[in-house]
């Protein structure tokens, strides 16, 4: 009975270290993408650690957090490319 608390214990810190390494990489093309709009930058930082925090504290709903960081992801690019066009 123990191992298996202990596995799932793992099982969740390994789930954590890689829902961690993943936000991380988010990082720097937000803040080097959005470097002239700094509201749209802290705005993104901080809509990918709030996704990675609900990631990491509901991970039976992978499924929904998969799919809400990366509209996050696709909007974050979409606007960084309608910013970056000069017209």
């Amino acid at each position: 009975m123990v191992r298996v608390q202990v596995n799932r214990f793992i099982w969740r810190l390994d789930y954590a270290g890689i829902a961690v390494l993943i936000v991380a990489s988010f990082y720097p093309p937000v803040y080097y993408g959005f470097m002239c709009q700094p509201i749209a930058r802290m705005f993104y930082l901080a809509s990918t650690t709030l996704l990675g925090a609900h990631c990491n504290a509901f991970a039976f709903s992978r499924a929904s957090s998969l799919l809400g960081s990366s509209l996050v992801g696709c909007l974050t690019c979409s606007l960084s490319i309608s910013l970056s066009v000069e017209p």
